[in-house]
């Protein structure tokens, strides 16, 4: 098993090597999970994607139709997603009728460390601040 992956993996140790790519795993810093995969919660979660990027926090969408909140964790942590945003009805309710600009600091949301399971209820620009400190002194 020697094919493609073995030439990829060569080529980008030898742009690491020479500076010309960044020694950082790739991997978002942070999922936010659709715990519904309804329209409303795609909805917000494009919106908290949007808001989270606009803080500098670099994050994806977790979409799974059907898997359980569980599951969608730990899938993240398998990937090496180290924060997770877990959105919901909940969320909905309260984030809906905030506009796109009110979003980082009117909505609160809960945030998971997947190191540890400390979970907080935070706004965006809280979470980005916590997500900073568990980075401060890495790559990004």
């Amino acid at each position: 098993a020697t094919g493609f992956s073995f030439g990829l993996e060569r080529i980008v140790d030898l742009l690491r090597e020479r500076g010309k790519m960044s020694s950082g795993t790739g991997v978002a810093r942070v999922q936010v999970l659709d715990l519904e995969a309804s329209d409303r919660t795609v909805s917000l979660c494009g919106r908290l994607l949007r808001s989270l990027r606009a803080c500098g926090v670099s994050c994806e969408l977790g979409y799974r139709p059907g898997a359980k909140p569980g599951r969608q964790i730990r899938a993240a942590d398998k990937r090496g997603v180290p924060f997770v945003i877990l959105v919901g009805s909940n969320e909905v309710a309260l984030g809906l009728d905030l506009p796109d600009e009110g979003l980082a600091d009117g909505l609160r949301v809960p945030v998971k460390r997947l190191a540890d399971g400390e979970q907080r209820q935070l706004s965006v620009r809280e979470a980005a601040a916590w997500i900073g400190e568990h980075f401060s002194g890495l790559p990004a």
